[in-house]
């Protein structure tokens, strides 16, 4: 499953840097922070699983 949301996170990226070239800037830091906290949640997720 964390295999799957670290995929769904670069897809992100890949939109935010489209969105950038494309001069839709406002999208594209959208992008980048749905791609921060898809990240971060699945972090947290993967390091309480240890703990």
């Amino acid at each position: 499953m964390p295999i799957m949301i670290v995929f769904m996170g670069l897809t992100l990226l890949t939109n935010a840097k489209d969105c950038y070239d494309k001069g839709a800037k406002k999208d594209a830091i959208i992008f980048v922070g749905v791609a921060i906290f898809v990240y971060a949640v699945t972090a947290y997720n993967l390091i309480s699983r240890f703990m």
